[in-house]
């Protein structure tokens, strides 16, 4: 038996599992799928937690059932609006709100969250966060405070401020913060008209964090960054990654490539059905040491036209309705102009980046 393996059976007392979810899902019974998980790591656990709605309670029909399996049912709050009363087009609201309700009903010092309709392997991804957790004390300005890291399922090169939102643990303290903060700042918008769920999530736990950077100002954590800096290409101001590195180096870290490569959801692999674009967990190491450079020489490899500019500071922050948070005002005309114009420039750029892929992959079939 390994020395982590002998920690998680020695402190396995602390350790809480919530299987977050619904139970039947676009014709998905999920009651198959959690049979599997409990079967297999519910000794991993002292509590567990099964939470869903209301209305699902009639599908939950689970065959392995211990005294330490409880059920928590919430009514379904719904997709709220932002500011700008937009509904919010992701439902990472509704699953952060049962997320944060789960965790406030447990007293484990760590907190595992997965998928009804998850498959993984419980109990290497423990071991490999405490494994990540004597880690990081080594390199983490963090962890000489309050311990706390949250290990998310994955993370992209190109997204930055993306973490992987299938599989979540972390310290009960942390983790309930981290999900207070979806609910708090649940009409906030952090993001350009381009990104995603995961950008935004991470976005409003660092925005919850703002006081810890007294040296920055509130519009500051809006950076403005395409969803997929490297792929599709852009401009990207290098000063709006500051922010990811510290969070990449001291809050945040990823399950392995061989936890993750054999995630499933709906009984299928995510990266070989679902077709999910990852990052690897070496070159997560490498972005910890430093985002930017590791970003740069992957554009590289890429061929992607991805540049980094340096905004003057009434530029910085160029987002048509970043006051909508606060005193709901428009941006002065000029960022609006601006914003559009740097639109204009990232069609620009990844068309242009398409074709000139398309030359390098006809000119090398004719060689």
């Amino acid at each position: 038996m390994s020395i982590m393996k002998q920690r998680i059976n020695e402190k396995k007392e602390d350790i809480g599992l919530i299987i977050q979810g619904l139970i039947f899902d676009n014709g998905y019974d999920c009651n198959k799928n959690i049979d599997i998980i409990l079967d297999k790591y519910s000794h991993l656990f002292n509590d567990i937690l099964i939470t869903t709605w209301h209305d699902q309670e009639k599908y939950l029909k689970i065959k392995f059932f211990k005294n330490k399996v409880k059920i928590k049912l919430l009514d379904d709050p719904g997709q709220p609006k932002t500011y700008s009363n937009e509904f919010k087009k992701y439902n990472d609201f509704r699953i952060s709100y049962q997320s944060y309700h789960s965790i406030c009903s447990l007293q484990n010092k760590y907190i595992v969250k997965i998928r009804t309709d998850m498959e993984i392997d419980l109990e290497s991804a423990t071991e490999h966060y405490f494994s990540e957790l004597e880690r990081k004390k080594k390199i983490s300005v963090t962890q000489k405070e309050d311990g706390g890291i949250i290990c998310g399922s994955s993370f992209r090169i190109d997204l930055p401020y993306g973490i992987g939102d299938l599989f979540y643990m972390g310290d009960n303290k942390l983790l309930r913060k981290f999900f207070y903060a979806q609910i708090k700042f649940k009409r906030f918008r952090f993001n350009l008209i381009f990104g995603s769920s995961e950008q935004e999530t991470v976005k409003r736990y660092l925005f919850s964090i703002r006081k810890n950077f007294e040296e920055k100002k509130n519009l500051d954590f809006f950076p403005m960054l395409k969803k997929n800096i490297l792929s599709e290409s852009t401009f990207y101001d290098e000063d709006s990654l500051f922010f990811w590195q510290f969070l990449v180096r001291n809050i945040f870290t990823i399950l392995p490539d061989n936890i993750r490569s054999n995630i499933k959801l709906g009984g299928k692999i995510v990266n070989k059905e679902i077709g999910r674009i990852d990052s690897s967990y070496d070159l997560w190491l490498e972005a910890e040491k430093n985002f930017l450079s590791t970003f740069k020489n992957e554009t590289k490899k890429n061929n992607s036209f991805s540049f980094s500019i340096s905004l003057p500071n009434c530029l910085k922050i160029c987002y048509a309705k970043v006051y909508e948070f606060k005193k709901r005002k428009k941006a002065p005309i000029y960022l609006r102009i601006f914003t559009k114009f740097y639109f204009q420039l990232n069609d620009f750029l990844y068309l242009m980046n398409r074709i000139y892929k398309k030359i390098i992959k006809l000119t090398n079939i004719k060689k």
